[in-house]
């Protein structure tokens, strides 16, 4: 078995208005100023997916990096409401500013995480934290309220993201609702959406606040809008999949990272493009199969070594 690394539990992170976010804390035996990595979740950091994440931790944590895995605000043991996206602009920046001053940390900060973690770290990149120095985002959706699942597509609320919310409701995984045997068909019909969550059995409804914005209006253009993205010069890694719903993240941003900044910005963006569906490739699901298709050894990257 691999050496475990040390780690904090539920050390908390003041934001600005008095919330504490939960985060547990690894670092490597050998005491001193590290570079820090960080990774945020709604998916609860104690949680069932807590194996393969732990696993990525350690390989970090080996290889001299402190790493803080925190639950986003409204979940796990963080304090606060849970209000998906919005959130994350100025928790983020606050999480990045503790980061970056703790007595452990030589005050560089690299990010990384998928999917919702992938884009909470585009949200605070427009506020500029002079300690985020990378970010690692894998199958990210875009940002912009518009384009995919944040909220709305082609002008339409994005009624599959109903079963994201079963998934991501309450502060732990016991207040979810996510079962095989529930009638997602019907689940998924129920109209009016402001109805939804109450006849569904969920406790809150997480996207209340957006049934009454149906267009690009001042409230959603300050989860996103286009002229943020001269704000953000972090050098960003991507990783998205041909076969991935959230695909747009990417491919959203790269580009206009490379339009909208001077070469030096410029150069320091990438973007790597495979044969995978959202979970990626290695470390979630080593395979190189998609459907009936095997796209050969080479397609199953190992991301994180």
């Amino acid at each position: 078995m691999a050496e475990r690394p040390e780690v904090m539990y539920d050390v908390k992170i003041p934001m600005r208005d008095g919330v504490n976010l939960a985060a547990n804390v690894y670092y490597p035996s050998e005491k001193g100023k590290r570079p820090v990595l960080l990774n945020v979740t709604p998916y609860v950091k104690d949680g069932g997916m807590k194996s393969p994440v732990r696993t990525v931790i350690r390989e970090f944590v080996k290889a001299g990096y402190v790493v803080v895995h925190v639950d986003v605000r409204g979940r796990g043991n963080s304090d606060g409401e849970f209000t998906p996206n919005f959130q994350e602009i100025e928790d983020g920046y606050d999480t990045l500013g503790w980061c970056g001053t703790q007595p452990w940390s030589n005050g560089r900060v690299g990010t990384f995480g998928r999917s919702y973690g992938g884009c909470s770290q585009l949200y605070t990149m427009r506020l500029g934290s002079k300690y985020h120095k990378a970010a690692f985002i894998e199958c990210a959706p875009s940002i912009h309220p518009f384009r995919d699942c944040t909220a709305y597509a082609s002008g339409a609320y994005v009624v599959i993201m109903r079963a994201w919310q079963a998934l991501i409701t309450g502060k732990t995984n016991k207040d979810e609702i996510y079962d095989d045997e529930f009638d997602w068909q019907k689940w998924l019909n129920i109209r009016p959406l402001k109805d939804w969550a109450k006849r569904a059995g969920l406790s809150t409804d997480i996207q209340s606040h957006l049934y009454e914005h149906e267009t690009y209006d001042a409230y959603l253009k300050a989860v996103w809008s286009d002229d943020m993205i001269e704000k953000m010069t972090v050098p960003c890694y991507f990783v998205t999949g041909w076969f991935d719903d959230s695909i747009s993240g990417g491919m959203d941003h790269f580009p206009r990272l490379l339009k909208h900044h001077d070469p030096k910005v410029a150069r320091s963006q990438k973007l790597l493009v495979g044969p995978w569906a959202h979970p990626l490739s290695a470390p979630y699901r080593p395979s190189s199969k998609m459907g009936d298709f095997d796209y050969g050894p080479d397609s199953v990257v190992q991301l994180h070594k």
